[in-house]
């Protein structure tokens, strides 16, 4: 079932008002259906991703070993480049979630590819700041990418701690 509905959207006094444009929105069980079944493919695909990059990290600097500053600083890198490609790869799944019709962000004015990358980035690192909202089925993909982040963080927190508490001895 598809529903048009208008949109509200922040202004600088904080009150929705409705937007000029309607946006094709799909509600039902095939559309949450759908949506947590993209949610959890972009967390297999997040996941092993991480995994294999925390696998070099380990490589490069390996905890239980004392670090060099510049292998730390590698093996460091690699898991911040990790965080930052899991966060392109749920922007990717919640555009293709837009065009799919599962939910959308409100915001202002969603403008380009930078807009769904900043707020996967904000969501996987779970700060959440709330100038982009999801709606519709997009919020179950929002807490997906949340709950990624947050098993994310604390694999790298494992590693960061088994690799500096060398450093510390």
């Amino acid at each position: 079932m598809e529903q048009k509905i208008d949109r509200p959207c922040k202004t600088k006094s904080g009150r929705g008002a409705p937007t000029d444009r309607s946006i094709p929105l799909r509600y039902g069980d095939h559309a949450m259906t759908q949506a947590i079944l993209l949610g959890f493919a972009l967390f297999a695909v997040s996941l092993y991703f991480h995994m294999w990059m925390l696998r070099g990290a380990k490589a490069i600097s390996p905890p239980g070993k004392n670090p060099r500053h510049l292998r730390l600083l590698a093996g460091s890198s690699l898991v911040l480049a990790s965080h930052l490609v899991i966060a392109g790869i749920f922007a990717g799944g919640m555009y293709l979630a837009s065009v799919w019709g599962l939910g959308s962000l409100e915001k202002d004015v969603i403008d380009s590819w930078m807009d769904y990358y900043y707020f996967a980035l904000i969501t996987i690192s779970t700060v959440g700041l709330g100038d982009i909202l999801p709606a519709g089925h997009m919020r179950a993909i929002s807490g997906i990418a949340a709950l990624t982040g947050f098993l994310m963080i604390s694999c790298t927190a494992q590693y960061v701690y088994k690799t500096m508490s060398k450093q510390e001895d």
